[in-house]
């Protein structure tokens, strides 16, 4: 059984430049055997009653269909965006990279724009920015949720601070991302309101 974790970590290089709060928006892993069995029902779709054992596909036409996927996203300089915002009914799908426990048997399905999940963080609270003492652990969620990254490392240079990490990465990244990370600060700035 994978997790959303090893997912992002170990996403095709098409998604490489996605920070790990719009994958889990965006993108879901669903079996291989899913898209076989869509590509065996279409070629069979005379017959009425299809089974597991009468929808099983030679292993040269699962090569093909595997094939057919990395061609697909082979090209890595096609933006993450535009793969996101692609009404097309069939959905964008990803190889995972080597070394995920289901490589072989899952790939990864960008969702539509009209199916897009909104993460939902468990676990202790998302820290806020306006606690001095707690403001290294909010740079370091920060980063983790918007900077794309694969391992730790990824996320700051050796011996630098979190904070200024955080004070670069805000200097190059997207309106969007800032506004998600305002609206956080916004939901602390409520309860603050609601308590008072």
């Amino acid at each position: 059984m994978g997790n959303q974790l090893a997912d992002y970590q170990l996403r095709g290089n098409e998604l490489k430049n996605i920070c790990a709060w719009d994958f889990i928006s965006h993108v879901d892993r669903i079996r291989k055997s899913t898209d076989r069995r869509r590509l065996a029902n279409r070629d069979s779709d005379d017959e009425e009653d299809h089974d597991d054992d009468e929808n099983e596909l030679e292993e040269q036409d699962l090569d093909l269909l595997d094939d057919q996927v990395v061609e697909d996203n082979a090209d890595e300089d096609v933006s993450f965006e535009s793969i996101f915002e692609s009404e097309a009914h069939k959905r964008p799908r990803v190889s995972l990279l080597k070394g995920h426990s289901q490589e072989k048997t899952h790939l990864l399905r960008v969702r539509s724009p009209n199916d897009l999940l909104v993460p939902v963080p468990i676990g202790p609270g998302i820290p806020r920015r306006d606690k001095p003492e707690i403001y290294p652990r909010y740079c370091r969620l920060m980063l983790i949720f918007f900077k794309p990254w694969r391992h730790a490392k990824d996320l700051r240079d050796a011996g630098q601070t979190w904070e200024k990490a955080f004070e670069l990465f805000i200097q190059t990244c997207t309106r969007e991302v800032k506004q998600k990370m305002n609206n956080m600060q916004i939901l602390h700035e409520c309860r603050d309101s609601r308590d008072d």
